[in-house]
């Protein structure tokens, strides 16, 4: 026997059955909608972007167009072609990258502190940018409250793979940070840097 169920709008719709399985895919796509829903509230436009920014191939259509349009639709500012590969981890906060910059895979950039990335600057696999560090007295709830400091990579900057830099650092333009190499300290312009902690290997005589 048909009955009379009310929906959201208060206007009653004639239904066969409070169990049809009309009644179950409507009760399912409602809840779909909830969950999604939620999701995009939890779920910052910035981070939701960037998540997505993380995946494809790594052919140029990928790496010079669709990661840097999805960032750009996030808020991030980058330059003209400008490549940046899979596997990119970004969190929320300020991101600046130049033009002509080479973002290599699975590289995270945690932007509590900020990040500016100059032109031209070639960053190698699995280079971490850290904004953020602790205060080293933990306070009563025995957590440690955090410190962020920007980290900015003037022009011309060669970073190697798996190079870690730590909050506050400055690389100075057209210098070199050789793979591995653990930055804690500003580098120099046109100096090439490795270690850990990173020291000056030696300084790029200009003509």
């Amino acid at each position: 026997m048909n009955r009379k169920i009310a929906n959201r709008s208060n206007e009653p719709i004639m239904l066969c059955g409070v169990n049809s399985p009309r009644i179950r895919i409507i009760v399912l796509i409602q809840k779909l909608r909830r969950f999604i829903g939620t999701l995009f509230r939890i779920w910052h436009k910035r981070t939701l972007l960037a998540y997505l920014a993380s995946f494809g191939p790594n052919i140029d259509f990928f790496n010079y167009y669709w990661r840097p349009f999805l960032l750009r639709l996030s808020g991030v500012s980058i330059g003209e072609s400008t490549a940046i590969l899979s596997g990119i981890y970004i969190t929320s906060g300020e991101l600046s990258i130049g033009a002509e910059v080479f973002i290599n895979t699975d590289c995270r950039l945690a932007c509590g502190g900020s990040i500016f990335l100059g032109n031209y600057c070639q960053i190698g696999s699995r280079v971490s940018f850290e904004t953020i560090s602790h205060q080293l007295e933990p306070v009563e709830n025995g957590r440690r409250p955090s410190d962020p400091a920007p980290i900015i990579v003037e022009d011309n900057v060669w970073i190697g793979s798996g190079v870690i830099l730590l909050p506050g650092v400055t690389i100075g333009k057209g210098s070199i940070v050789a793979a591995g190499a653990v930055v804690a300290n500003d580098v120099e312009p046109f100096a090439v840097v490795g270690g850990v902690p990173a020291q000056v290997i030696r300084v790029i005589e200009l003509d």
